[in-house]
């Protein structure tokens, strides 16, 4: 019983993070951020990658309570009574929390990026799959792991026709020729 509730409340806890809208201000770093905290959800459905739920559940938190404030940030600017000085502390306020989820964000990018690495290592064709299926936005930034996934591909076939896969293929062909 003990255990269904831990369970019931971490579902609700992501179901509220993942609800709250991205704030006009600053909205490409936001939306990039939202695409990631919706992938580290996806990573969590992963037994294997559970162990790192509390690290990434924190991490939602920051970033629900930064998307707050630059919600807050745009309901301000659409009154027609607009107050340009508390704005201003707003916007300050919401920048300083963007920065802050800084820290986090890279802490469990290299979570993602180590997992990945080790089930390369250990030949786990399956959770390798799962993670580069899942994780593909998070994957995008970091070349040499990419790499690392295009050399596994290279030896399971099954792997290297996945339409993920074949995205990073696609991509490194691409700068290629723009070269």
């Amino acid at each position: 019983m003990k255990s269904f509730l831990l369970i019931f409340i971490s579902i609700n806890i992501f179901a509220l993070n993942l609800c709250i809208t991205v704030p006009s201000t600053y909205k490409d770093y936001a939306e990039e951020l939202e695409i990631e905290r919706f992938e580290f959800a996806e990573l969590l459905h992963n037994i294997k990658f559970e162990k790192h739920q509390s690290d990434i559940e924190g991490y939602f938190l920051e970033v629900s309570e930064a998307f707050s404030i630059g919600n807050t940030l745009d309901e301000k600017m659409r009154l027609t009574q607009r107050n340009y000085k508390k704005e201003e502390q707003l916007k300050i306020s919401y920048h300083q929390a963007l920065i802050a989820l800084d820290k986090p964000r890279e802490y469990i990018q290299s979570l993602y990026y180590e997992t990945l690495s080790e089930a390369i290592d250990k030949d786990d064709e399956k959770y390798v799959n799962f993670l580069v299926t899942k994780g593909s936005f998070i994957l995008d930034s970091n070349d040499s792991i990419k790499e690392k996934v295009l050399q596994y591909s290279e030896k399971h076939k099954s792997l290297a026709n996945s339409s993920a896969v074949r995205y990073i293929q696609d991509k490194k062909n691409l700068s290629k020729i723009k070269k």
